[in-house]
């Protein structure tokens, strides 16, 4: 299964094995609400259930194209493919 990130008019289909390394980086860009929301979709789509007391996360992750930008660089440098 993959998550699917799209700023509406461009997407990426990140396999689930990714999701963790790259909330992982995507942490390291700050702590506004929105890189927080961004982070917490990509950890609770795999992380969810009786353990996290969370449900799991849709698998579309809707970013500014700002952001997708900044996420599509980093899926490239790291080969989150």
């Amino acid at each position: 299964m993959s998550l699917k990130i799209t700023d509406g008019n461009n997407t990426i289909h990140l396999p689930e094995k990714f999701c963790i390394p790259l909330e992982l980086k995507i942490n390291k860009l700050g702590n506004s609400q929105e890189i927080t929301d961004i982070g917490d979709h990509l950890y609770y789509f795999i992380h969810y259930g009786t353990y996290t007391q969370k449900e799991k996360k849709a698998d579309t992750l809707n970013v500014t194209t700002q952001y997708f930008q900044i996420i599509k660089n980093i899926v490239n440098e790291n080969k989150f493919k």
